[in-house]
Order: structure tokens, then sequence, then C-alpha cells
């Protein structure tokens, strides 16, 4: 009797690279966003890209983390409707916990890369807390992960509360 153990599809050793930021030099992803937060803002570039050199197609798991939540239950990493519907289709299960996105599944490199830039950070507080916030994206073959990429949003106050310029220039002139 001969017991055999299944071989990869994949070449061992070569992981799957994410570039968050498309086109633009380097990996990662930055935005300063003063509005939207409840609608949700895309968390990559429209021309977020995921790669295998390896030979392969597949990916088996994503997953992406949210830190330095700073307004608890407000603050989550979604996906809008129609793209977890095509998520499905594609074969990729989707779960999440608000700050843990994670997408499973042996669907293409393509479907996966879609569902990546269907993502949105959302916070729903009514005045969401300034500061950064990461959210880090780890790709997985069935070998090896990525480097993690990371994406920095960095929150501020609505546009509406900062003051126009007219009103220091009134308070210099005001006796």
């Amino acid at each position: 009797m001969s017991i055999s153990v299944p071989k990869s599809q994949f070449a061992s050793g070569t992981a799957p690279q994410v570039d968050l930021n498309g086109s633009s030099s380097g990996n990662n992803y930055s935005a300063t966003i003063n509005s939207g937060l409840s609608n949700g803002v895309a968390i990559s570039d429209a021309l977020t890209t995921i790669t295998q050199t390896d030979g392969g197609s597949r990916i088996w798991t994503m997953t992406l983390s949210l830190t330095g939540v700073q307004d608890s239950t407000s603050e989550s990493l979604s996906l809008w409707p129609s793209a977890r519907l095509a998520a499905h289709a594609a074969g990729i299960n989707v779960t999440s916990d608000g700050q843990t996105l994670t997408l499973t599944g042996g669907a293409t490199q393509e479907a996966f890369q879609a569902v990546l830039r269907a993502i949105v950070y959302v916070n729903a507080a009514v005045t969401p807390t300034a500061g950064a916030r990461t959210i880090s994206v780890t790709v997985n073959d069935d070998t090896s992960s990525s480097a993690t990429s990371t994406l920095t949003i960095v929150t501020g106050p609505p546009r509406w509360w900062r003051r126009p310029s007219w009103h220091r220039a009134w308070r210099r002139t005001a006796v």
C-alpha cells in the first residue's frame, strides 16, 4: 500500500504580492479623509493588484485587519452588497467581526483582486474621532503568505468644523 501526500499546485516559497496603491511606487496606500466615513471609503486604489509569480492563479485566503480603532463598534471593514454577491459567485466566502474581514476559497487572483477593490472602511460615529487607522492586508496561496501591505487612513473632523479664513481676519480687526 502506498500513501502519498498531494503536492501543491504552486511552486513553494513564492508568495503572492499585494499592491494597494496600484501604479504608484511602493505597495502601501494612504488616504486622509474628512467626510463620507459613514457611507464607506475605499481602502485601496482603483488599480490595486494581486499578483503571483509562481505560475499559480488561485488564492486561498485574504485577511484584512483594522487597528487603531478609536470609535469602538462604529468602525468596521465592509463589502458593498453587490460585491459580496460577486464574491460568493466566484467561490469566495466572506466573514467579518467588524475589525477583521476574512475571505476564503480557491478563487482566481482576479476574483480576489476585484473583491479587494470593493472593500470599504466605515465609521458610523456621529462625530468620528480623528487619528490614524491601519488596515493590514495579507494574501495566501496554498503555500505561502504575502508580505503584509498596509493602508493608513487619517481621519479628521468634518470640513464644516474648520473656521473659515475670514474668521481669523475678523478677530484681528475686532476691538
